[in-house]
C-alpha cells in the first residue's frame, strides 16, 4: 500500500509546462535522491542539499534537458520538500548547522 500511495504521489507532481513542454527538474531531482538511496550515500533520514544531490541531479538533469533547461535543483529541492503522506509531511526543509 505505501509503495502504491508514493507512485501516486510522483505521478501527480505538477511538473512546469510553460511554453508547451514540461520541465523535466522535479522528475530528475527524485531520481537522483533513488540513486543516492540506491549507491548508500544516504544514510539518514534526511536529504541534504549538497554536492552529492547537486551531482547526481545533474547526471539525470543531462539525459532529459531540453535546450532551455537550466541545470538547477534548488527550485524542485523546495518544491519537493513540502510533500504530504498521509497527513505528515514527507521531508521539511529543516537548516543544519
Amino acid at each position: 500500500m505505501l509503495l502504491k500511495h508514493y507512485l501516486g504521489q510522483f505521478a501527480d507532481l505538477k511538473p512546469n509546462r510553460s511554453g508547451g513542454r514540461t520541465s523535466p527538474h522535479k522528475a530528475s531531482l527524485l531520481l537522483a535522491v533513488i540513486d543516492l538511496l540506491e549507491s548508500g550515500a544516504l544514510t539518514e533520514n534526511r536529504i541534504p542539499f549538497d554536492g552529492r544531490l547537486t551531482e547526481a541531479f545533474s547526471a539525470r538533469f543531462e539525459k532529459y534537458r531540453n535546450g532551455v533547461d537550466r541545470d538547477n535543483p534548488a527550485n524542485p529541492y523546495f518544491y519537493l520538500s513540502s510533500l504530504y503522506a498521509d497527513g505528515m509531511r514527507v521531508n521539511g526543509v529543516v537548516p543544519v548547522g
